[in-house]
């Protein structure tokens, strides 16, 4: 099995296909595929959705099965195969060490989930993931006759149990530090625009240049489809964002004296020179950036730190959790308090010291 990268002549975006051994397409993925675009859902997702299925229907070859004439016991050793380092179901005995964290099983499992979701209402057999139904679960205060009210919503019972993190950040000593081996006017913009203004690695790539309102210190965050750099915002509302003076200068800088005269597009961020002098920035070459700076810094970052750090600078600066929620563009407040607000042991630890040093006044 094999994911193939292909331009599509219509709309000049990007598409990925499944193919066998022999060459062939996998139809019945190409069709699922075709679905999730024809419905609107993000690049990434089809992306990742395709090379989700490719390690499903590898497994299947292995094991000499068909998609539509599994069991839920073949989904269950599928997520055995997945979890460990040598894809044999002859050794698998032999490895204890998991090589696919439980967050990475769930996204996969959640692909080929919907996948089968989609097939079997077209093609007519039973669907093996297997589902209960439960209450759908609630946060914060409960009322006194809250079970009048609850809704029933289907479980996945292959999900597997996953522990909640405290979202990862980078100090303000490490990450000045990561910026001084920055010299790329147009490479630090997309970068403090993470740090400093928490967008998204979509949201930075869709910025045309018509959003910036410098003189008011504002950019517009506009949700936008089918843009030839396959970027793409989550959030589907329109937005604001305030940003500092020196980030409106260095844009500036950028637009006046560092980014090519190219006519034929009005995105803020494209390629500054080569034979591709003009294009749209794609999420590749971002993700490639940040690897080259790591390496270079001896820093470890990644953009989702970078919107991580504002967002959490912001709850400790005393932000209420609702304009914290309209910066980032969260569509239900609650997401952004059971992300971001959270205490650290140095929090704690901090404030049980100005406790005693109160006591002791």
């Amino acid at each position: 099995m094999k994911v193939v990268k292909a331009i599509n002549p219509v709309d000049r975006t990007t598409d990925y296909i499944l193919i066998n051994k022999d060459l062939d397409i996998v139809i019945v993925v190409q069709k699922y595929l075709n679905f999730l675009k024809a419905t609107a859902k993000s690049p990434n997702t089809i992306k990742n959705y395709c090379y989700h299925l490719k390690l499903y229907f590898s497994f299947l070859d292995g094991i000499d099965k068909d998609y539509n004439r599994v069991s839920t016991d073949d989904l269950v050793g599928f997520i055995q195969w997945l979890r460990k380092p040598i894809r044999s179901m002859q050794v698998d005995f032999l490895f204890k060490e998991n090589s696919v964290c439980n967050n990475t099983l769930n996204t996969i499992i959640a692909a080929i989930s919907s996948f089968y979701q989609y097939t079997c209402r077209s093609e007519n057999f039973i669907n093996p993931v297997i589902y209960s139904a439960t209450f759908m679960p609630t946060n914060g205060y409960k009322s006194f006759l809250i079970h009048t009210g609850k809704r029933m919503v289907a479980k996945n019972l292959l999900k597997c149990r996953v522990k909640k993190h405290i979202v990862t950040t980078i100090s303000d000593d490490k990450f000045n530090l990561f910026l001084t081996h920055i010299e790329n006017i147009r490479d630090r913009l997309i970068i403090l625009l993470m740090y400093e203004g928490g967008l998204r690695i979509g949201e930075v790539l869709s910025l045309w240049i018509e959003d910036l309102f410098l003189w008011d210190k504002r950019i517009s965050i506009i949700p936008r489809d089918d843009l030839i750099n396959g970027a793409r915002g989550k959030s589907r509302s329109e937005r604001f964002i305030d940003i500092p003076s020196g980030l409106c200068k260095l844009i500036d800088d950028y637009l006046l004296f560092h980014r090519p005269n190219c006519s034929d597009t009005n995105h803020l961020f494209v390629v500054g020179k080569g034979k591709n002098t003009g294009i749209p920035l794609s999420y590749d070459t971002v993700y490639k950036m940040f690897k080259y700076y790591e390496k270079k810094a001896g820093i470890k970052l990644s953009p989702h730190v970078l919107r991580h750090t504002h967002a959490t600078s912001l709850i400790k600066a005393g932000w209420d959790a609702s304009f914290v929620q309209k910066r980032l563009g969260h569509s239900q407040v609650q997401t952004t308090i059971n992300t971001y607000i959270h205490l650290s042991d140095e929090d704690l630890k901090g404030a049980y010291e100005k406790y005693e040093q109160e006591k002791g006044d």
